[in-house]
């Protein structure tokens, strides 16, 4: 921009349920390489909830899709995101585990990312797994949204397990709508401390006496 010109620069997009899908992606991922600060580049707040990307996971057809081509739309989004990244909703997407991969060979450069949802993207339990190493390197992260991911137990145990390793503080994790049992919960329980404040583990696969169990677990 000329001298005394006022650039306006794109701090927040919210594009939710607009059906975009991966040709919208790639227009995103080109806009972002127009200056000054185009496209993602500068936007800290991102939200592409609900909007058809990764359909190899969204239709159940693996013809629909390649992994390679599924791989390349994430890693395209995610390498467009800013560094300065707060917020990151992808919810409702195709993911899947390898796209979960892909999000945590970025988490260490995003420095400032506190909100990260992926609530119903496919994530299943080798999803759960990738970010769970993941989020060791990331220390501002403050609120997972892991909901609707069809997490069993080893999932939420491998969550569980990373939390001694991470260096946030104050996370909170949703959990709910997924296939956890009380082993499952039990570990997470278990995990509470000043790093994991808060587990919302509503609508899994936990009755009156797991609860009570959970109770007993917490009170020790």
């Amino acid at each position: 921009a000329s001298a005394g010109t006022c650039v306006r620069v794109l701090e927040e997009l919210v594009l939710c349920d607009e059906g975009i899908g991966d040709t919208g992606v790639e227009i995103l991922v080109r806009d972002s390489n127009i200056p000054p600060n185009g496209g993602l580049g500068s936007i800290t707040h991102l939200d592409l909830s609900r909007n058809d990307i990764g359909c190899l996971y969204l239709s159940g057809d693996e013809a629909v899709q390649s992994l390679e081509e599924h791989q390349h739309v994430w890693s395209s989004l995610l390498s467009a995101v800013s560094h300065d990244i707060h917020s990151l909703l992808l919810a409702g997407n195709g993911l899947g585990p390898q796209g979960a991969a892909i999000i945590c060979d970025h988490m260490a450069q995003w420095s400032h990312v506190a909100h990260l949802s992926l609530s119903g993207c496919f994530l299943a339990d080798n999803g759960a797994v990738e970010l769970s190493i993941g989020l060791e390197s990331c220390a501002s992260i403050t609120h997972l949204d892991l909901s609707s991911n069809n997490l069993t137990d080893i999932g939420a145990e491998a969550l569980a397990e990373s939390v001694p390793e991470l260096s946030c503080q104050g996370l909170r994790i949703l959990l709910s709508r997924n296939a956890i049992g009380p082993d499952g919960a039990c570990a997470l329980v278990r995990a509470l401390s000043a790093t994991l404040e808060f587990v919302e583990l509503q609508k899994n696969l936990i009755d009156a006496d797991d609860v009570a169990i959970l109770a007993q677990v917490l009170g020790a």
